[in-house]
């Protein structure tokens, strides 16, 4: 299925995301240091840094998910499989792609750290994630999981969890130490775990823009046969715009081109004074089981205009 509208903020997206995070990230190693000279009793010292740890990882696992999520919707061929069943198309057959990814993804959250971290970098390059935040922040989420499962009390299952950096069984069976060392340390690798894994994964999908989107729907459609691209449409890439060229806007289109042309050109101007037929009326003769039917579809799921 094509869903280049989809991919044509792509790039954006994941830059926004990292960034986004991040910020929330700082922020929460600024409320850290404010806090800490807090006077508070023990046991609501105890509760304020559970509930610290519990924020900042959730921050940083949506962070994951949701570039896993975005990714999945512009690109379903990354999807298992064995995830996609006919009962689900059937129930849900205008928003299949949606809800195979929802599974997905929902599914994934409930894995080991390490298989999380591992899977969403698969879905931009096939190399092995490698950061030295990586065993900070897998036992971080270790010992989130330890204070919401086991009031953070170590069991085989943290040890089993934990990674390289596991801690050692306190004494007495008390509570794996929260203090504010530990938590900015955490928080600290989040960071540098993000930048990371940004720059071995996402980046390289920055160039996923509009007119990238652009250019491969009019690449796949019919007209790529009859004018190409670069002929066709002149490419500012620093904003991300692409404008038709005066051999195009005079070209002599026959009547079934210019439906799919005007499509084209609608998305840069909708109300361009060229533009003489509706996406309706192209469709009508390029419909859904052609590929440049399917390009129209592609961008009625998620438009974008220049």
């Amino acid at each position: 299925m094509m869903t280049f509208g989809r991919q044509a903020t792509l790039g954006k997206f994941l830059i926004k995301k990292r960034d986004e995070t991040i910020k929330e990230l700082n922020k929460a190693t600024s409320y850290l240091a404010l806090t800490s000279s807090w006077s508070l009793t023990p046991d609501h010292e105890t509760f304020h840094h559970q509930a610290y740890l519990g924020a900042v990882y959730s921050a940083f696992e949506g962070y994951l998910l949701d570039i896993a999520s975005e990714m999945l919707e512009c690109f379903p061929d990354k999807l298992k499989d064995s995830d996609i069943k006919l009962q689900d198309y059937v129930k849900n057959a205008n928003d299949f792609i949606v809800t195979m990814v929802e599974k997905q993804t929902d599914s994934l959250g409930y894995k080991r750290f390490e298989v999380i971290s591992e899977t969403v970098m698969k879905y931009f390059q096939p190399k092995p994630f490698k950061s030295t935040a990586l065993p900070v922040v897998q036992e971080f989420k270790a010992t989130r999981d330890l204070y919401v499962h086991n009031g953070g009390r170590w069991n085989a299952i943290y040890q089993s969890k934990a990674g390289p950096n596991a801690r050692t069984e306190p004494s007495s069976g008390k509570p794996l130490p929260l203090d504010v060392a530990y938590l900015k340390a955490g928080t600290d690798a989040a960071i540098t775990f993000i930048n990371d894994f940004h720059a071995q994964g996402p980046r390289q999908y920055e160039r996923y823009t509009r007119v990238k989107a652009f250019e491969q729907m009019w690449t796949t459609s019919a007209l790529e046969s009859v004018m190409k691209f670069t002929d066709a449409w002149s490419v500012e890439a620093k904003i991300d715009m692409a404008r038709p060229s005066e051999l195009a806007l005079s070209w002599a289109w026959s009547h079934s081109e210019k439906r799919l042309f005007d499509f084209f050109l609608a998305i840069y101007a909708p109300d361009h004074p060229d533009v003489k037929y509706t996406i309706q009326e192209a469709i009508a003769r390029w419909p859904v089981e052609t590929d440049s039917g399917q390009v129209m579809l592609s961008w009625l799921r998620s438009p974008f205009y220049f």
